[in-house]
């Protein structure tokens, strides 16, 4: 019997407005799996190659911010292996509440 956590889903059409609104970047969105996020692969209109993630509710903002932080560590650093960068939003922050 499926759990409340695995039946929550989100739409990429909702995906698609949230990205739009909060980043200004449209798209071709399509959804990828996922143990505990909902993860996107998005081919913006420029060609260029995102993933939009959206973390489910109650998740601890530390840890979000630790992915944030390894992330740009591992870039700075030039690590040699290829993973998402994260982008500003529109707010110019490198996370969005949603509520």
């Amino acid at each position: 019997m499926p759990t409340e956590f695995q039946r929550l889903r989100i739409a990429p059409e909702a995906a698609a407005e949230l990205l739009q609104r909060h980043y200004g970047l449209e798209g071709e969105i399509r959804p990828l799996p996922g143990e505990v996020d909902f993860n996107f692969h998005v081919r913006g209109k420029d060609g260029r190659e995102y993933t939009l993630k959206i973390s489910r509710e109650g998740a601890d903002p530390h840890h979000i911010d630790f992915q944030i932080a390894l992330q740009e560590h591992l870039h700075r650093k030039g690590f040699p292996l290829q993973f998402p960068r994260t982008l500003d939003s529109r707010e110019g922050g490198r996370r969005v509440r949603l509520e």
